[in-house]
């Protein structure tokens, strides 16, 4: 195992802001594939099911947020 710990998400930047980009669009296209499972499904699974279901949505999309890249400031005010 590495000994190399990642640095909380925020302070320092791992991938390019293009790979953010991406890695977001795949974390949130993953998140509305599960949202659409549910919808179809939602009236036949047992709420543990669906329990787990939505907190997996939520944790997909809460990572797209983290990862996508911060829109940059060309104005800089001072």
């Amino acid at each position: 195992m590495n000994d190399i710990t990642a640095p909380p998400v925020g302070q320092h930047r791992l991938v390019s802001p293009r790979v953010g980009e991406q890695i977001a669009e795949e974390l949130s296209r993953s998140a509305n594939i599960i949202a659409s499972y549910y919808e179809k499904h939602k009236s036949e699974m047992p709420a543990n099911v669906a329990c787990a279901l939505t907190r997996e949505m939520s944790r997909l999309r809460d990572l797209a947020s983290r990862v996508k890249p911060a829109p940059q400031e060309d104005d800089k005010e001072g």
